[in-house]
């Protein structure tokens, strides 16, 4: 017979036999008497793992461009805002520059040949005229037709620069298209001051989805076609008077200036900009390819330089950019050039000897490390803003004449 043990359950808090009894060899009868223990805690989930940040967001998101209406939706309604809109986009696609094609040269009268711009200008004129009376007829204000311009300005602005900036690489469709673009604001102004609207229209800026650099090259592309009027009106000239660079290409100087603010290019990239575009002008006629008289190309270039560095705005960086570019442009490096120019100024013109005294001046041992300036123009580079410097610009007190603007 097996002997079993009894155990007695002893109440916990007075230590009293509650009487009733267990087998020592019964476990599950054992585990019954006991607390209950409480289930381990239950594992919080998993952390959902953060989004990995694109490649195309290390340099942060490009801000959302604003919703602007096309000229198909500004003129698809039976209203009379939308007629107007109409008879403006028509306008600002005229081929010519209306101001100046309706306008007769001092002394002259105007060629109204049927054919020509002048009576396409005249026409132009005359509808936008009856539009304008049409619409303040149907009970619209003044001010409501400066809007409507400043709709279709802002949204033809928008198709001009991203058909030209399409065609950066191509030297030939950009060339045309940078026209168009130019063409589009100097009649944009010419409507708006002809409708006696001008003071009512805001401020028309490109809204589209290029960023800044690609602005920046369709400046600068404009900036490079009126190169020959830059030079002209700096004396430097490339072969022809001042203002046939504009008629050849279609791109003035005084347009290009104004596009400037329009693509959002700031007063210091733009003045950095013309240097580059000059720059690279002087190179190209210093350089083994230029065509023409060597004596002329040598004075345009020493014109060129000495522009440059009466600028008094001539970086560091930017002597090292000029210091490559003629280095490369004549075949050796500038100190080689410096260290043999008596060699090398033997049978050159007085211009070529100018031009190594002007490369002494930026690149000798004399030289100032903060960069080359003189003083001779007033610290001003932006030709596009000073084009009197040089010509009475040093008769001015200092104060005055850094202050002073033509916009």
């Amino acid at each position: 017979m097996v002997m079993q043990a009894e155990q007695k359950i002893v109440d916990g808090d007075g230590g009293k036999s509650i009487g009733a009894t267990v087998a020592e060899d019964d476990p599950f009868a054992i585990a019954a008497l006991r607390e209950p223990v409480a289930p381990p805690p239950l594992e919080p989930p998993p952390l959902e793992p953060p989004p990995k940040k694109s490649l195309l967001n290390l340099f942060g998101t490009r801000k959302p461009t604003v919703s602007v209406p096309t000229v198909d939706d500004l003129t698809m309604a039976s209203t009379p805002q939308a007629a107007l809109c109409k008879t403006l986009a028509w306008s600002l696609r005229a081929p010519i520059d209306i101001a100046a094609a309706s306008t007769p040269e001092e002394g002259t009268e105007l060629n109204l040949d049927e054919d020509g711009p002048a009576a396409l200008a005249i026409s132009i004129l005359e509808e936008l005229d009856a539009a304008k009376n049409e619409t303040i007829g149907a009970g619209l204000s003044l001010r409501e037709v400066g809007s409507c311009l400043e709709q279709v300005g802002r949204a033809m602005l928008l198709q001009r620069v991203d058909a030209a900036i399409a065609v950066l690489n191509q030297p030939e469709a950009f060339a045309e298209q940078a026209k168009f673009l130019c063409l589009f604001a100097q009649n944009a102004e010419a409507v708006a001051t002809f409708m006696g609207v001008e003071r009512l229209v805001g401020e028309v800026l490109y809204e589209g989805a290029e960023g800044r650099r690609p602005l920046e090259r369709l400046y600068a592309g404009c900036l490079r076609l009126a190169a020959p009027e830059l030079l002209a009106s700096m004396g430097m000239g490339l072969g022809g008077e001042d203002g046939e660079g504009a008629a050849s290409t279609g791109v003035g100087l005084d347009t290009v200036e104004k596009l400037r603010p329009l693509l959002k290019v700031s007063d210091q990239k733009g003045e950095k900009l013309v240097q580059e575009v000059m720059q690279q002008q002087m190179m190209a006629a210093m350089g083994p390819t230029a065509e023409g008289d060597e004596t002329k190309q040598i004075a345009q270039s020493v014109a060129m330089l000495e522009t440059l560095i009466d600028s008094g705005s001539m970086q560091p960086e930017d002597l090292a950019s000029l210091k490559g570019m003629i280095s490369q442009s004549m075949g050796m490096p500038v100190e080689e050039l410096l260290r043999r120019k008596d060699e090398l100024q033997q049978g050159l013109p007085e211009e070529g000897k100018k031009l190594f005294t002007l490369l002494e001046r930026l690149f000798g041992d004399g030289a100032k490390t903060k960069g080359a300036k003189t003083g001779g123009a007033g610290g001003k580079s932006d030709k596009l803003k000073s084009a009197g410097a040089g010509k009475g610009a040093a008769d001015l007190p200092d104060d005055l004449e850094d202050d002073m603007k033509v916009t």
